[in-house]
């Protein structure tokens, strides 16, 4: 009996170590064996930590409703035994799961419960962690008021502590509420505000994000007759012209800014700089495909003239960052009054090349890149996961969004989560022994479907209400290493541009099987590609028995480190912004 007791305590410490490295499935099983052993030697080990932290557990894999189930147990046992903290603890996390379950109110009411219990307590990161999720709730429930003035409080406390982190954090999601609000001024200042004390707390990710939305001034300026995106795109048509007048619209997903490639700017950067150099070009600003959209905006005012005054005379080479027919569906009228000034298209894909050959339009093929000294295969006997996932299953991943930003309750149509819950809900039907591993943000929709149809499913990510971007943006490597975690990586996606997602595969070695979207067709062999669920899942069903795709992604991996690289892509701007010369 004295031992098993000593044997329950030992294993619940290794618990809470496996729940603090993200180990969940030998957390799990490590508390389901306490409970066993309790149960056959009848005695009590802590059970209101057990169940503690096996609802912790289930509530990382984002299985909210049996979280909610064991946690509510273990506030009663919290309860019966008087322990203040693991009661405090476990309200706040039921509140978490069920605001994870849109049951909003509910969860109001355990976050209310667990914040007055951590004032007791005089537990400040407690305290400022359920002010933060409140401020989240209310807004997301509109109590913008309520949202507002708890958002505030908690400001004042994390200022008060000199908790830079939580003092950001507060101001960011102030900004996100002040912009749900439509309140953009309040938004935008809000967003200035946080950045010093993050920069001091080196949240670097939750810096670029903010940086990433106030480099959008059109979403935040104030309402007025003349948007501050058209001001800007007008602003340098307004000096003197010499040259060509040659105007640059690249992809907001410029890959050398986003890696950091130092190879990538050299080569890129450098040579747009010697052209402008030698030629004497009169506007040296490359845009995003913002300043694209800023145009149409003008449009939309009916301002044609404004919009004739920033391209004529310009020779125009514009990204075209998806289908044709995406944008003219999407823009309509707007975006074909636009295209018509556009001199050469750059396009992604050979698909996208023969669509706009076909509609008489001049482009130059120029294939995405990928950093491949970030996304790297690795050495199966050192590699070291990032994840525990359960063995003996075949581990199928998807990393792209697949919610529509906001609430979270919406799909992405467009990159298909419908498809992919439909593949995985055919091999389960089929016995097949499949494990889901999903990353990322914006990730609702899918995480509520895959549960709600049952089976099991691992989550890199925290499950988090409403918009969840600045907190589960990967690391890159990080990402990488996940890559080499799965068996299959899935695209399912019904329009892209890339997606990357196959370069990064292809970069990591990870087999993979795509629809037939964008660059897919360019990368992938005609055996990894599907045009049905039934299709996908007959590809996968073949490849549990005989592993056939890890061929293909050998010769993936050549493709892809031969011809999506900075050093080979570079040259090709570079012929390109030549032969505009010439």
């Amino acid at each position: 009996m004295k031992d098993a007791q000593t044997e329950g305590k030992i294993l619940n410490e290794i618990a809470k170590l496996y729940l603090t490295k993200d180990k969940t499935e030998e957390t799990i099983d490590i508390l389901l064996k306490i409970r066993k052993l309790c149960q056959e030697n009848k005695i009590e080990v802590d059970e209101e930590l057990s169940l503690m932290r096996l609802g912790q557990a289930y509530e990382k894999k984002g299985e909210f409703n049996n979280a909610i189930q064991i946690m509510k147990e273990g506030k009663r046992k919290a309860k019966e035994a008087g322990n203040g903290p693991c009661m405090g603890t476990l309200l706040k996390h039921i509140g978490f799961c069920l605001g994870g379950v849109q049951n909003l109110s509910a969860a109001e009411d355990y976050l209310e419960a667990s914040l007055l219990l951590a004032r007791g307590l005089g537990k400040r990161k407690e305290e400022l962690e359920i002010l933060l999720h409140c401020g989240e709730i209310y807004a997301q429930s509109k109590d913008m008021e309520r949202a507002l003035n708890l958002l505030e409080k908690g400001l004042e406390l994390a200022e008060k502590y000199h908790d830079n982190r939580y003092e950001g954090l507060f101001r960011v999601q102030m900004g996100d509420t002040y912009t749900h609000m439509q309140a953009k001024q309040n938004a935008a200042e809000n967003y200035m505000k946080a950045l010093d004390p993050l920069k001091k707390a080196k949240e670097t990710l939750l810096v670029d994000e903010i940086n990433l939305k106030l480099s959008q001034p059109f979403e935040l300026a104030e309402d007025n007759e003349e948007s501050f995106e058209s001001r800007r795109v007008i602003e340098p048509i307004k000096k003197p012209s010499r040259g060509k007048g040659l105007v640059l619209v690249r992809s907001k997903t410029d890959e050398f800014i986003q890696h950091g490639n130092k190879n990538m700017i050299s080569g890129y950067i450098g040579s747009i700089e010697e052209i402008f150099k030698t030629y004497q070009l009169d506007i040296k600003e490359t845009t995003t495909r913002e300043s694209l959209l800023g145009m149409l905006g003008t449009l939309r005012e009916n301002n044609h003239h404004a919009c004739a005054t920033i391209l004529k005379n310009k020779f125009i080479i514009c990204n075209l960052s998806g289908e044709w027919d995406r944008y003219e569906r999407d823009f309509r009228t707007p975006f074909l009054h636009i295209a018509q000034f556009v001199n050469t298209w750059v396009v992604r894909s050979h698909q996208a090349q023969k669509d706009l050959e076909k509609r008489g339009k001049t482009c130059f093929f120029i294939p995405y890149t990928v950093d491949t000294k970030t996304f790297v295969p690795f050495d199966k006997s050192d590699f070291k996961p990032v994840l525990s996932l359960p063995k003996n299953t075949y581990v199928i991943g998807n990393f792209m969004r697949d919610t529509q930003a906001g609430r979270g309750r919406k799909p992405k149509l467009v990159k298909g989560p419908d498809i992919f819950a439909d593949i995985v809900t055919s091999l389960r039907e089929a016995g097949k022994p499949v494990h889901v591993l999903l990353a990322g943000p914006r990730r609702h929709w899918l995480r509520k479907t895959l549960q709600e149809r049952g089976g099991p499913f691992s989550y890199a990510g925290w499950p988090v209400p409403f918009e969840d971007m600045r907190i589960n943006t990967l690391n890159r490597k990080k990402l990488n290493r996940l890559y080499n975690q799965l068996d299959l990586s899935i695209v399912s996606s019904r329009s892209e541009a890339g997606p990357h997602a196959i370069l990064e595969a292809g970069a990591a070695n990870c087999p993979q099987i795509s629809t037939r979207v964008g660059i897919a067709e360019d990368i992938l062999p005609e055996e990894n590609l599907y045009n049905t669920v039934a299709e996908a899942v007959g590809i996968i069903e073949r490849d549990m028995g005989s592993r056939n795709l890890s061929k293909t992604s050998n010769r993936i991996y050549k493709t892809v480190t031969a011809n999506h690289t900075a050093d080979a892509v570079a040259p090709l701007y570079k012929t390109l912004y030549k032969s505009v010369i010439k």
